[in-house]
């Protein structure tokens, strides 16, 4: 897990959806740093990257907001089984369109910090993600995990690091890309989200007496839209909704690095 990452050109943040693609627009990035397409030492070096994505398991995935990650001091965001549906944050993304901005990892408080006695972001070892006997994380999703797939955060939005951004959908991802970067990573394109918008998300029971996630969208339009993208075909050839198509495209695989010196 713990293993270096040589390439001609140190990477000191990845991040992006894994699909052959070119000639998409990039996220805008800080002075000094360049994006570019993952090359094939970086899927060689991650090849759950190559994999079709569990769109369906994804989109009935949650986020919980139990202490100490609730989202609010009082009311329904502190319930006990509270928490938030992918479903609903990826509708919203949707619904409103935004590119993913390049952010510091330093800004970002995310799962498992603060949990069962977890250090957080003053930990520089990320000590947090280092879970070998998987009593935190879950061994099956942390082995299907592409970490070049961007993840979802809040700014503004309560957590125990009282840092500027909270992490809504993408804990196993940024752990394994710490962990087998040797915390490397400093910046990493992310689908933001502000504090009202997150908090409008928040329902009272996500419990497996509850009704289940919403449905209103369809996982097989994410994996058509996915396909559409793999094999390179062009606007009109297949039926795709052109939402989804444009959201999957704004997930598309980047890898920042460091710009060479102007001579």
């Amino acid at each position: 897990m713990h293993l270096w990452f040589r390439c001609q050109a140190r990477i000191l943040a990845i991040a992006g959806l894994c699909l052959l693609c070119s000639g998409q627009a990039l996220p805008a990035v800080p002075a000094g740093w360049m994006l570019t397409r993952p090359q094939k030492q970086d899927l060689t070096k991650w090849p759950e990257c190559n994999r079709q994505p569990n769109f369906e398991r994804w989109l009935r995935s949650f986020h919980t907001v139990q202490k100490p990650w609730h989202l609010a001091l009082d009311g329904v965001a502190s319930e006990e089984d509270s928490c938030i549906w992918i479903h609903d944050v990826v509708e919203m993304l949707l619904r409103k369109p935004r590119d993913p901005k390049v952010i510091s990892v330093l800004e970002v408080c995310h799962k498992p910090m603060h949990h069962q006695g977890s250090s957080g972001l003053e930990d520089a070892t990320g000590s947090y993600c280092d879970d070998p006997d998987f009593d935190v994380m879950d061994e099956g999703r942390w082995e299907r995990a592409c970490p070049l797939v961007p993840g979802i955060v809040a700014e503004g939005a309560l957590n125990p690091c009282a840092s500027r951004f909270r992490m809504i959908d993408g804990r196993h991802r940024i752990c394994k890309l710490k962990m087998e970067t040797n915390m490397a990573i400093s910046h990493a394109p992310f689908f933001v989200l502000n504090e009202t918008e997150v908090l409008s998300l928040v329902v009272p029971n996500c419990s497996e007496d509850s009704a289940g996630p919403p449905t209103k969208l369809r996982w097989e339009d994410f994996e058509d839209a996915w396909h559409h993208i793999l094999n390179d075909r062009q606007a009109g050839e297949t039926r795709v909704d052109s939402v989804v198509l444009e959201f999957v495209r704004a997930s598309l695989p980047t890898v920042l690095r460091r710009a060479p010196e102007e001579l």
